[in-house]
């Protein structure tokens, strides 16, 4: 069974550190989710089965951070995200591509295709009534 895990009541200043963050971006990607209400990233309870407290990673820790490091970090850290994102894009646009899901989609944009066309006949019908 999975110990109650909550956020914590107070946080830590230091938090995690940004290069942490970015040597380890597919842990991060993996474990964390943004949470909008908050304005920060939230563990994932999978993630934090052994603890009782969830890590958060806020602005605030983000800051802190560069403070400690530099602004100089930031432009790798840019970097560093831009390529992960890139080649996470060219993973999903290999994947569309592949015949097991792009076959579904197709089916799917001549089906939406065909059901506008409908419409669109039906309207223009009810107009030449009217």
């Amino acid at each position: 069974s999975v110990p109650e895990a909550a956020l914590p009541s107070a946080t830590l200043e230091q938090g995690l550190d940004v290069l942490e963050l970015m040597r380890n971006v597919h842990t991060f990607v993996s474990e964390f989710c943004y949470y909008l209400n908050g304005n920060l990233f939230v563990e994932k309870l999978g993630a934090a089965s052994e603890r009782k407290h969830l890590h958060t990673i806020s602005v605030r820790h983000i800051a802190n951070s560069i403070r400690m490091h530099g602004a100089g970090v930031v432009d790798t850290i840019v970097n560093f995200i831009f390529q992960f994102l890139a080649s996470r894009m060219t993973q999903l646009s290999s994947l569309l591509l592949d015949d097991l899901v792009r076959s579904p989609l197709v089916r799917e944009v001549r089906h939406i295709e065909r059901q506008r066309a409908k419409a669109e006949a039906a309207a223009r019908e009810r107009q030449r009534k009217a």
